[in-house]
């Protein structure tokens, strides 16, 4: 994953995790920031804001962004030694 739409180059900051729940029909999805970002940008936190973290499934105009308020499920993750500190969401 890319910060803003920067897509490409060396400047991934996140990756993204998909799974599909078939007795469900339901997809499920992680994004976290990598622990590479992270070292080199010790205090940037994911921010937990429907308007800045969401992932699209297709085409940018017209899909339904996923995000907290319209997520059957959605929750921040913290570091393991430090869970205030929000380095992803999953839904």
């Amino acid at each position: 994953m890319f910060n803003g739409g920067k897509n490409g180059g060396d400047d991934r900051i996140a990756t993204s995790y998909l799974a599909y729940d078939c007795a469900s029909n339901t997809v499920c999805v992680a994004a976290h920031l990598d622990a590479e970002y992270l070292a080199a940008n010790p205090t940037v936190q994911v921010e937990q804001d429907d308007d800045e973290s969401w992932i699209r499934f297709g085409e940018k105009n017209g899909s339904r962004k996923l995000k907290e308020s319209n997520a059957d499920e959605f929750r921040y993750v913290g570091k393991p030694d430090d869970p205030s500190f929000i380095i992803g969401f999953e839904g």
